[in-house]
């Protein structure tokens, strides 16, 4: 976070074996911090469904972005945020304890995006 400019938190994860670099926003949602994939130089290695930029290039991409795609840089979504919560007398909750609804985008990169789309997460507290 730049001190004068602002900007979000990041984590960035390398994996040197695969060559790839993971960049995350760090989310605050319900007083709770989440990461969510933003950017990553190459798609074949995430779990995010992401699109290569598709933009006129004055020159070919470096061949370690060859399949980037995201923004490294991107601005932090809405702040605000509702925490939705469900006791253990609704006949879903398979934990018996109070459970947190985690809204799909604090999710990306960290599961499947088939999964993000077909089902919805209850974090158990």
């Amino acid at each position: 976070v730049h001190p004068k400019t602002g900007g979000t938190w990041k984590e960035v994860y390398i994996f040197k074996t695969l060559r790839v670099v993971h960049i995350y926003n760090v989310m605050s949602h319900g007083r709770r911090f989440y990461r969510s994939l933003e950017y990553t130089n190459d798609i074949r290695f995430c779990l995010r469904e992401m699109q290569p930029s598709i933009k006129d290039r004055k020159s070919p991409w470096p061949p370690w972005e060859r399949f980037g795609a995201g923004d490294p840089f991107g601005e932090y979504p809405d702040p605000t945020s509702s925490v939705i919560t469900r006791s253990w007398e609704y006949r879903n909750n398979l934990s018996c304890g109070e459970e947190t609804f985690i809204p799909s985008r604090l999710l990306y990169g960290l599961i499947p995006n088939t999964l993000l789309d077909t089902y919805l997460f209850w974090q158990d507290e």
